[in-house]
């Protein structure tokens, strides 16, 4: 049984634990989640094209500790007797989270541009950064970009192909299922509206959908991929027509770039893409494939994207380039009670310019994590919650600093967060704790002290 002095250690603990900060104590478990870097501007070809410096600003959202405005304006020279079109590249990775909508302006005017698939990386840059910037290299992500079209081996897209067309008629509010047999060996389905699939042991396969008030009328599609050899199972509600299409021709009509992580897709580098998805169909074995979630591979498989357009220049012109795009961090609270943000700016690409000036750094963060606790390079502190470098050439290293609501992780940050992350010990002491004190009060109460 314990004694008085040790109840009273425990209601000590558990008081101690009633100070920690509740908004800590509502998010309890070790969080760490992890956000892609984003680059420097590069030429995509040896150009006589001389950049005199980088003016760099990251401005932390007031808001969000997390999301930051990156603004990059490069003072540019053209150094040949010539005019010049240069073309210029600005790699990032592809994030699902927001719509990736940069602004690009020369000389003050907006400057079109289109985005393009230029590899694929995995991995964790603060965790492994020599083995992620060896899959990141500018000369790789270069030579990706100048792939021809992928050309498919198990059909022909420009050959006629047999299209069902399914019209969704009442009733609504249901699940409509369209099945049907077809030669394994032979044909593959493409299919648009529906949401997914089933086989079932027969070797019947079926698409299905939900119909709703407001999808009643559209229409869904069944794309044959090699032979017809499809038997179909034509319900009374959902009405189903053939025709004949090109392959290439129908799909390039229903590629939807419009989506968050696909915004300014240049659609014939896309439509390469896709066909590669939709041929490695045949490789797998997989009978059917729905649009949306083949988009979705798509996008995992080729996730580094690039930003790819021109500027014009005439000998000896002297003129800014700024290129503004949102920053995510990777936040990470698994040894600390607050959150620390971490954000990764990659300088490398521009080590490709032939010559290349200094870089004045500024960033400014909010007042929610006011101080950089640790930083790739030397950073000066301007005042409160601004920092900045100045360098007279680009750095070995690339930028990465971590944000903080104070100015270090101290130890009593480390020992909560570790309490935190044993949220069910501290609510398990308290039973204890409150059993013991009310257990306390009846004895007293009734006269039946233990000795």
């Amino acid at each position: 049984m314990f004694d008085n002095k040790t109840m009273t250690a425990i209601l000590a603990f558990f008081l101690l634990s009633l100070l920690l900060p509740a908004a800590a104590l509502a998010n309890a478990m070790p969080v760490y989640l992890e956000r892609e870097p984003y680059f420097s501007l590069a030429p995509r070809e040896d150009v006589p094209l001389r950049v005199e410096g980088e003016e760099l600003t990251i401005e932390i959202e007031e808001n969000s500790s997390a999301t930051a405005l990156v603004t990059a304006r490069y003072i540019l020279t053209n150094m040949a007797a010539e005019n010049l079109t240069v073309p210029l590249v600005f790699p990032y990775l592809s994030n699902d989270l927001w719509d990736f909508a940069p602004v690009i302006e020369w000389g003050g005017e907006r400057v079109d541009y289109s985005v393009f698939a230029a590899g694929a990386v995995a991995g964790d840059y603060l965790a492994e950064p020599e083995e992620f910037l060896a899959q990141v290299d500018i000369e790789r992500i270069v030579a990706n970009l100048n792939q021809p079209p992928y050309k498919p081996v198990h059909f022909s897209d420009t050959a006629p192909a047999t299209l069902y067309k399914v019209t969704f008629r009442p009733p609504a509010e249901r699940q409509c299922r369209i099945a049907f047999l077809l030669d394994h060996q032979q044909t593959r389905v493409l299919a648009f509206g529906f949401s997914g699939f089933e086989m079932d042991r027969d070797g019947r396969v079926a698409v299905s959908t939900y119909i709703s008030d407001r999808r009643v009328g559209e229409v869904g599609y069944l794309l044959v991929l090699g032979p017809d050899t499809l038997k179909m199972e034509e319900k009374d509600y959902d009405h189903i027509e053939k025709e004949e299409v090109v392959i290439r021709d129908f799909i390039i009509s229903k590629l939807d770039l419009a989506g968050a992580r696909i915004q300014n897709r240049d659609r014939e580098n896309f439509y390469s893409l896709f066909l590669r998805e939709l041929d490695g169909l045949f490789e797998r074995g997989q009978l059917v494939s729905v649009y949306d979630e083949l988009v979705n591979h798509v996008l995992y498989r080729n996730n580094i994207s690039a930003l790819l357009f021109t500027i014009h220049l005439e000998p000896g012109q002297r003129s800014a380039l700024q290129v503004s795009f949102p920053m995510r961090a990777t936040i990470d609270r698994r040894e600390s009670v607050d959150y620390v943000n971490t954000f990764v700016y990659l300088l490398q690409p521009a080590r490709h310019f032939p010559e290349f000036g200094g870089i004045d750094i500024n960033i400014k963060l909010n007042a929610r994590s006011p101080y950089i606790i640790g930083s790739s390079l030397e950073l000066v502190e301007e005042g409160p919650g601004v920092y900045s470098a100045s360098l007279d050439h680009l750095p070995a290293e690339d930028l990465v600093f971590s944000t903080y609501p104070r100015p270090a992780i101290t130890f009593w940050d480390r020992m909560q967060a570790r309490l935190l992350s044993r949220g069910d010990l501290i609510i398990f002491i308290f039973f204890v704790a409150a059993f013991l004190y009310l257990r306390s009060v009846w004895k007293r109460a009734t006269g039946t002290i233990d000795n």
